[in-house]
């Protein structure tokens, strides 16, 4: 095996193999597709012009082959596919937005206390901004004004730590660690791009 497709391996196959297995559940299946996105990776790698995007280039193609595989198993109807994978997605399209909400736990944590608990309520818990004002005593207006808050704290956190790239719908197409900021490395590198 190339050295190369030899560190891509190293480097990819465990989380590719989970990204794979959320959407499948299937592991013979899972096998099948992960030895058939690694030779779709060793025969295009010659191709692939910019190494800066080696990431969103292999997701590209692990999301393309599960497009395949489900519409391979579903003859030419329609399929409908498990959540994370759109059926109308081109191959220029990739959507990080998985791996960047994955990434959202670490900086939920570094949000002062009131508006840590106002983001895990809502956004994780499926709690309206109704039922935080009763849980926690507040007006309405008070729960949407924290939640809001913390909302923008995260976007905030969020811009600093990535350079990012989003399509006309806001979905996150690419992101890019930016250098140290604050003293600090930016935990979207370790936390989503090597976890």
């Amino acid at each position: 095996m190339d050295k190369e497709i030899e560190a891509i391996w190293g480097k990819f196959h465990v989380q590719l193999r989970a990204f794979i297995m959320r959407r499948i559940r299937h592991s013979p299946d899972a096998d099948d597709l992960m030895q058939d996105i690694f030779v779709k990776i060793a025969t295009q790698l010659p191709n692939l012009q910019n190494r800066q995007k080696l990431h969103a280039w292999i997701y590209r193609i692990a999301r393309n082959t599960l497009i395949d595989y489900y519409r391979e198993r579903a003859g030419k109807q329609y399929v409908q596919l498990p959540e994370g994978i759109s059926q109308g997605e081109s191959s220029s399209e990739l959507n990080f937005n998985e791996e960047i909400s994955r990434c959202l736990n670490s900086f939920i944590d570094r949000l002062p206390e009131k508006y840590k608990e106002a983001i895990r309520l809502t956004e994780w818990s499926g709690f309206s901004q109704k039922q935080l004002g009763e849980m926690l005593g507040l007006s309405f207006s008070g729960a949407k004004s924290r939640v809001q808050r913390g909302r923008r704290m995260l976007k905030e956190m969020l811009i600093d730590c990535c350079r990012l790239e989003i399509d006309r719908f806001g979905n996150v197409l690419d992101f890019a660690p930016r250098q140290q900021h604050d003293g600090a490395a930016c935990c979207i590198g370790a936390d989503c791009r090597h976890s």
